[in-house]
């Protein structure tokens, strides 16, 4: 009876210690494919920024042409 509780208990513990290590290494690949995601889109949002500011200057611009022509 002793037995069967001690192979109980070590089967539960080797499970976690086996879904831990899976754990982690789920952890480590979605930590990698995150890292590549943001090195692909990395010229995508310097791009936005640019664009953004370029939208910002051409509303400026407008508001002074707005100004002139009143």
């Amino acid at each position: 009876m002793e037995s069967t509780s001690k192979a109980k208990f070590i089967n539960r513990f080797s499970l976690l210690f086996q879904f831990n290590a899976t754990n982690q290494q789920l952890c480590m690949q979605v930590k990698q494919y995150k890292d590549f995601l943001m090195e692909l889109i990395k010229p995508y949002k310097e791009f936005s920024m640019e664009l953004n500011y370029h939208h910002q200057a051409i509303k400026v611009l407008n508001q002074h042409q707005s100004a002139l022509l009143c």
